[in-house]
């Protein structure tokens, strides 16, 4: 009988910084491009002459976090975030060769001050796998098997932490073409108003 444990354990920490536009989303990805074979040909490729066997079509999906913020402020310490929070990853399973993937999303929006943290979401993923190995027919004898086969326990338990902290940053005043305290709309060529 061999008795055997393992224990791993990490942790990361990722900081991303996303600049972006009062009403303009702007979008993050974490992660990878991971090849999908969609479609192939698979019919007979023997035969008299010569044998075109057309080339797979692969899409390509984004895997890890994707994030797309739209923020719209409302004064120099206050604004609103639009947040949608995409997770995907790949479960190891395959159906047909096709590979699936586990997908979790998030929509919502929330009011925040400059420089305030809010937790936006989170992610708990814990999965356990067992497996008995051992002779046939001995590790399944009532009260001695258990002498005769092993019993593994995998156990994997993830956590996905979605902390946001927006800050209002206003440009400069170029010379004479803006005032403080003012903000003008309309195109380059013609503002229309001030504020």
């Amino acid at each position: 009988m061999i008795a055997q444990f393992t224990q791993r354990s990490g942790r990361t920490v990722q900081r991303s910084q996303i600049r972006g536009t009062s009403g303009a989303a702007a979008s993050l990805h974490v992660g990878d491009k991971y090849p999908i074979i969609t479609n192939g040909y698979f019919g007979d490729t023997s035969g008299s002459g010569q044998v075109y066997t057309p080339p797979p079509t692969v899409n390509f999906e984004d895997l890890g976090l994707v994030l797309k913020l739209t923020p719209l402020v409302h004064d120099a310490r206050e604004m609103s975030l639009a947040v949608e929070a995409e997770f995907k990853v790949l479960t190891g399973e395959a159906l047909n060769g096709i590979p699936v993937i586990s997908n979790r999303k998030f929509t919502s929006a929330c009011r925040l001050r400059d420089g305030e943290w809010a937790v936006i979401g989170g992610l708990v993923r814990r999965s356990e796998t067992r497996a008995l190995n051992g002779p046939a027919g001995l590790s399944t004898l009532p009260l001695v098997g258990r002498l005769f086969r092993r019993n593994d326990v995998t156990k994997d338990e993830g956590q996905v932490l979605l902390v946001v902290r927006p800050r209002v940053v206003t440009a400069a005043p170029a010379d004479g073409l803006l005032s403080v305290g003012r903000f003008w709309t309309g195109s380059e060529g013609r503002p229309k108003a001030g504020y």
